[in-house]
């Protein structure tokens, strides 16, 4: 009798930034076609590091990982991610060789995730790319992420607007699929859940709370870490609020955000930071939180759905598609200062409009339908550059 011939899938996550938008789909396609599919998850980047938490003791036991690259994360200078870059390149060949995947599943706009995605070219296995066409002109993942896009075969996007930029880049529109956000689709089941977190938190315990999320300006370091000195200038005028720092993921100068954040909080009774909650407890916080802050995609598509409204300052995430709770803001202390003020007035007031702009029904079983039909040959990879009539 001849052995079941599986075909093979491979999902990355290096970040926290991709890893509660895969994992969701991991666990259905392992409960609805695991005599179908066989899936290999790798495992890198910030959850193998100690130095940014260890996020990998999260991640729950029901999702096996098939391989784990562990990287120097200490040095996040343009030479230390170039060389980060380099052995994840050199282990991602060697794992793809020897696995030969039908498909593999990226998410986002990281650099580690880039690389994966050059090398399942050069071996010419096909790539299915979440969250393309967005455009965020303050890092340099905004590049990656229109790389990764080019180089990929199929799309799932969370905007009408990212399917016409995709279409932009000359991809083809049979191929670009709007399911919506997965992030949004983890907010909706934790309201569905009604789970609740019991744990003991200074920062929960105060009547109001500021959750912050602050990422590198990876284009621009000095004005990043100027935004950075300012925004924590203005944190310090709210000694009677709680103030939560998620910090950030390991991007060019990564690791000098985190030590000023930390100083911060050593220095305010009130500040308090995590290097990772996890999926569960963020959307709790996030729930629990007035007023979400910083640069982070977090605050344009989970804050809105989570029903808080969200200060986004600067303009890493300038192209993104707003949802009205989303306020904008200079880094100037001044003007920070007085926009939280502004929109805790408003929130108190409930004149704060929330729409739920990437959220549609059944994403998760939607994106597993496309890697079915992607893998059974019902729907055909097509690189040929579309044209847009002009």
């Amino acid at each position: 009798m001849k052995s079941l011939k599986y075909k093979k899938i491979v999902f990355f996550s290096g970040s926290r930034a991709e890893l509660d938008l895969t994992t969701p789909v991991v666990k259905y396609l392992k409960i609805k076609n695991k005599k179908k599919f066989k899936i290999f998850f790798i495992l890198s980047g910030t959850h193998l590091s100690k130095y940014y938490g260890n996020s990998e003791k999260l991640i729950k036991n029901d999702l096996t990982i098939y391989k784990k690259i562990k990287l120097n994360l200490k040095d996040s200078s343009i030479n230390g991610i170039t060389l980060t870059f380099e052995r994840l390149f050199s282990k991602f060949r060697k794992i793809l060789t020897k696995l030969k995947p039908d498909l593999v599943f990226l998410v986002g706009d990281r650099y580690e995730t880039l690389c994966l995605s050059l090398v399942s070219k050069l071996l010419n296995i096909k790539i299915l790319h979440l969250h393309g066409g967005e455009k965020t002109e303050g890092s340099t993942d905004d590049v990656w992420r229109h790389v990764i896009s080019k180089l990929s075969d199929f799309h799932s996007v969370i905007s009408p607007n990212y399917k016409k930029r995709l279409i932009q880049l000359g991809e083809q529109p049979k191929n670009i699929f709007n399911f919506g956000s997965i992030g949004s689709d983890n907010i909706k089941k934790s309201f569905k859940e009604n789970k609740k977190i019991f744990e003991k938190s200074k920062y929960l315990s105060f009547d109001k709370k500021l959750l912050i999320t602050y990422n590198s300006l990876s284009n621009n370091i000095k004005e990043g870490r100027r935004e950075l000195k300012n925004i924590l200038s203005s944190l310090s005028s709210f000694k009677k609020f709680g103030i939560f720092f998620t910090l950030p993921n390991h991007d060019l100068d990564a690791n000098f955000l985190k030590e000023k954040i930390k100083e911060f909080c050593h220095k305010n009774a009130n500040a308090f930071y995590a290097d990772y909650l996890g999926k569960e407890r963020f959307i709790y916080y996030l729930k629990q939180s007035d007023l979400f802050i910083g640069n982070s995609s977090s605050g344009i598509i989970e804050a809105p759905i989570a029903r808080v409204p969200t200060l986004n300052i600067g303009y890493r995430q300038k192209g993104r598609v707003f949802a009205p709770s989303i306020f904008g803001c200079s880094n100037n202390k001044k003007a920070i200062v007085k926009k939280i003020n502004f929109i805790l007035k408003l929130k108190q007031k409930k004149k704060i409009i929330y729409r739920d702009i990437f959220y549609k029904k059944n994403t998760i079983q939607k994106i597993t339908n496309l890697i079915s039909k992607i893998l059974n040959n019902k729907i055909l990879s097509n690189k040929k550059f579309y044209d847009l009539k002009i």
